[in-house]
């Protein structure tokens, strides 16, 4: 009998603290924020990365304004040599991983751009451009940082290329397409000297074109 009355004191309780709210969810603190059931994390303050953000010939300007508080995300435009290039919402976590947003997408920089960084020791923003072409710093109303720009150079014309040309025995002319660009001509079916197409590569002196079956005397050699 008593663990009845027990189980029922028990039971009571429970139903008490239920309705009037205690042992409910607890608000967080003001320093963080609710992630799911039980769990808290603290947010990264979003200041530090407003302002505006520039390269060092000036001709790409990064702006960041803060919409919110500290912790919501910040409006960016991206504008190359004064004209409007990108815009989204921008989040910067503590990694130097940037996230972009346009309403609740992610989305990834075009453009002049690819990626997009920070770089926490530098306190700049960092690109790598598109095509993989190079790397561009971007600071805070241009102050300095040790990060070096890198633009990597265009590659030179291939020898496999340069082999394609030839030369039209008519004009004289220089030419890649099949036909002349001066007078019209078709380019030579095969090369006048060994044989080859006309796009081969110059034979040695030695060469010598072959044979293409025996030769016999001429009529009038044999009388």
């Amino acid at each position: 009998m008593k663990r009845r009355f027990w189980i029922g004191g028990v039971l009571l309780l429970m139903i008490f603290t239920g309705m009037t709210g205690c042992g409910g969810p607890k608000e967080p603190p003001p320093e963080h924020m609710l992630d799911g059931p039980d769990m808290m994390y603290t947010p990264e303050d979003q200041t530090p990365y407003a302002g505006t953000w520039q390269s060092r010939d000036g001709t790409i300007v990064m702006k960041v304004e803060r919409g919110g508080g500290a912790e919501s995300e910040s409006d960016m435009s991206l504008s190359v040599n004064g004209e409007p290039e990108f815009e989204a919402k921008l989040w910067v976590y503590s990694t130097g991983h940037v996230e972009l947003l346009r309403g609740k997408e992610k989305v990834t920089i075009s453009g002049t751009f690819c990626n997009l960084r920070f770089s926490t020791s530098e306190n700049a923003f960092y690109g790598y451009l598109t095509g993989n072409t190079g790397m561009i710093w971007l600071t805070k109303d241009g102050a300095e940082c040790s990060g070096k720009d890198v633009i990597y150079t265009e590659r030179s014309e291939q020898p496999e290329q340069s082999a394609r040309v030839w030369v039209c025995p008519d004009c004289k002319t220089e030419n890649e397409g099949n036909f002349c660009t001066e007078c019209g001509g078709a380019r030579p079916a095969a090369c006048g000297k060994c044989g080859w197409p006309a796009w081969c590569v110059p034979r040695p002196a030695w060469w010598q074109k072959p044979r293409r079956g025996p030769s016999f005397p001429s009529p009038s050699s044999a009388m």
